[in-house]
């Protein structure tokens, strides 16, 4: 029972952090090196190197540590808070002073 319990819960884990790695790679692909600022693209950039991390830990069954899965919970509530500002494309904040962006 308890062998089942844990592979529900990996099966749960490979799936969110597939889902953050989709999210962040379709960020990633609006945010533009001349027209959003760098620390927009390495926060994403860096969300999803961190969530593939904790996907290979749960796809080769190394024991995933609670702060590991505090981490990508907090990155997955960041995806979905800031879901419907990405709605139209990359919010206003993401830009730099460029007359072309927004």
């Amino acid at each position: 029972m308890m062998e089942a319990a844990l592979l529900i819960a990996r099966i749960a884990g490979v799936a969110v952090c597939g889902l953050i790695l989709v999210a962040c790679i379709c960020r990633l692909d609006l945010l533009t090196p001349r027209l959003h600022k760098l620390g927009w693209r390495l926060m994403y950039l860096l969300y999803a190197a961190y969530a593939g991390g904790v996907l290979i830990d749960l796809a080769t069954a190394v024991p995933v540590d609670w702060y590991e899965a505090a981490g990508i919970a907090g990155v997955l509530i960041h995806i979905a808070l800031t879901r419907r500002l990405w709605r139209d494309g990359p919010p206003s904040e993401t830009c730099k002073e460029h007359p072309a962006c927004n």
